[in-house]
């Protein structure tokens, strides 16, 4: 994710760094009902790909400034996760909107994102603060409230309330002599290039 830079106040800027760690996406073999229903499988199908039960951490995307910025100049715009956005109603140590057109995104401490006033299920921001009580970094947790799958079949797995973010797994190699068994993940977002992991 590409850096930028925080610009408040008279003349006053800094940078700010975008950073992704991904979560628990494991390749591995499996047979599960849900997946067969869903893509219409005979019973006791064998499958490889990637099988994120409930309460499994997909990613952390973090936002993390480059100093500590106090509440009362969060009042410019910010890029995130592909897409800048005007922050407006700041509560002090509490939260903050980000608006991108019709959409506004609440982000409070702890809690699920609201989109338009809705609560976007599986994904939780985290305002982590300084010295002060100054924020410092921007997290935003995505971890799944219900069991998701992920193999070259499946529709690509999308990031609620973000669908700049998303997952695809490219064809699965089982028979490489150095690896064994592994697939290539896609992570495709709005302000980089797609990113590819082996699994």
């Amino acid at each position: 994710l590409k850096d930028a830079t925080y610009k408040y106040g008279e003349g006053k800027s800094f940078n700010y760094e975008q950073k992704i760690l991904l979560g628990d996406l494991v390749l591995s073999e499996f047979r599960d009902v849900d997946y067969e229903d869903l893509m219409g499988l005979p019973y006791k199908t064998n499958v490889i790909g990637i099988k994120l039960p409930a309460n499994t951490l997909v990613l952390e995307y973090s936002l993390d400034f480059t100093r500590n910025l106090a509440f009362t100049d969060l009042d410019r715009k910010l890029f995130l996760l592909g897409k800048e956005y005007i922050l407006e109603d700041v509560e002090l140590g509490k939260g903050f909107n980000l608006v991108s057109g019709k959409d506004r995104i609440t982000l409070e401490d702890g809690k699920k994102i609201r989109i338009n006033g809705k609560v976007i299920d599986e994904v939780k921001a985290f305002l982590v603060k300084g010295a002060n009580g100054e924020l410092s970094e921007i997290k935003i947790e995505w971890l799944t409230d219900s069991e998701h799958f992920l193999t070259p079949e499946t529709d690509s797995l999308v990031m609620p309330g973000f669908e700049t973010l998303k997952f695809d797994l490219g064809g699965i190699i089982t028979d490489d002599i150095e690896e064994g068994t592994y697939g290539e993940l896609y992570l495709i977002g709005g302000d980089f290039t797609t990113d590819t992991w082996r699994c």
